[in-house]
C-alpha cells in the first residue's frame, strides 16, 4: 500500500465534491461552448472513475502499485480532453475544413478506448462488447450481407466522427453533463437528507389511520416526490 486508506478516501471525496460544485455552478451561470463543457465533464468524471474503480472493476479502497497504470490513464485522459477544451472553435473548424491530422485521429481513438475502459469497469464486459460490435459494423460495412452492407469507414474516419462531432461520442456526454448529472446530484442530496422518508411520514401522519389509508399514503407520497423529481423510476424507488 502506497497511501493510507483514509487519505485516499478523502481525496476521492474532495474530487467528487469538486465535480458536484462544478456542475451546479455551470447550471446556474449557464453553459459555455459545448466543446468546453463536454470535455471538462468527461475529464472530471473520468478521473473520478479511475480513482473509484481498479482495473478489475472493484471498488478501490487504497492505492496500490497497480494504481500507477491508472495514473497513466488519467494523464492520458487529461490530454485527450484538453485538446478540444483548449481551443474549441479551432477544434471544430479542423473537422469542418477537413484539416484534421493523424495526431487528431490517434487522440480520437485514444478517447474512445478510455471511455470503453471506464465502461468496462463500471458496467462490465457486455456493454463494451455491444459498443465494439457497433464500432466494428462501421468498419466492416463492405463485408456485410444484404441490407446491412454499406461502403464502410476507416478507423481514423470513425475516430474523427466520434471525437470532432458533437453528435458522436460527445452527444451522450453533452446530455449527461448538462441534465443527467444534476438529477444524480440532487438525488444523492435527497437520499442523504432522508427527504423521501420525510415525505412518507407526512403521508402516514395525514392519512395513515383513515379508511383506505395505504392507498392514500401512496398517492400523497408519490405526488410529493413528483413535485421535486423528474424521474418516474426515482419516484417509484423513493416512495
Amino acid at each position: 500500500m502506497l497511501v493510507d486508506n483514509r487519505l485516499f478516501k478523502n481525496i476521492i471525496i474532495l474530487w467528487g465534491l469538486f465535480a458536484s460544485i462544478y456542475h451546479i455552478v455551470i447550471a446556474i451561470i449557464g453553459y459555455y461552448e459545448p466543446f468546453v463543457v463536454m470535455p471538462l465533464h468527461l475529464g472530471i468524471i473520468g478521473i473520478l472513475g479511475f480513482l473509484i474503480k481498479d482495473w478489475r472493476g472493484r471498488d478501490r479502497s487504497k492505492i496500490t502499485v497497480s494504481f500507477i497504470f491508472d495514473v497513466i490513464l488519467i494523464f492520458t485522459l487529461i490530454v485527450a480532453v484538453y485538446i478540444p477544451a483548449h481551443e474549441p472553435y479551432e477544434f471544430m473548424m479542423r473537422y469542418v475544413l477537413i484539416t484534421t491530422t493523424t495526431s487528431d485521429h490517434i487522440w480520437g481513438v485514444v478517447t474512445i478506448l478510455l471511455v470503453l475502459e471506464l465502461t468496462r469497469r463500471f458496467l462490465g464486459n457486455m456493454m463494451v462488447f455491444f459498443a465494439l460490435v457497433f464500432l466494428f459494423y462501421c468498419y466492416a460495412g463492405p463485408y456485410m450481407p444484404g441490407a446491412l452492407r454499406h461502403k464502410g469507414f476507416s478507423i481514423f474516419a470513425i475516430s474523427e466522427f466520434q471525437y470532432f462531432v458533437d453528435s458522436g461520442l460527445w452527444s451522450i456526454v453533452r446530455v449527461v453533463a448538462t441534465y443527467v448529472i444534476l438529477f444524480i446530484i440532487f438525488g444523492r442530496i435527497v437520499d442523504q437528507a432522508k427527504l423521501g422518508l420525510l415525505v412518507q411520514r407526512i403521508g402516514n401522519w395525514l392519512f395513515g389511520t383513515s379508511p383506505g389509508g395505504p392507498a392514500k399514503v401512496a398517492v400523497i407520497t408519490s405526488s410529493g416526490m413528483a413535485t421535486i423529481s423528474g424521474s418516474a423510476v426515482a419516484n417509484v424507488v423513493t416512495t
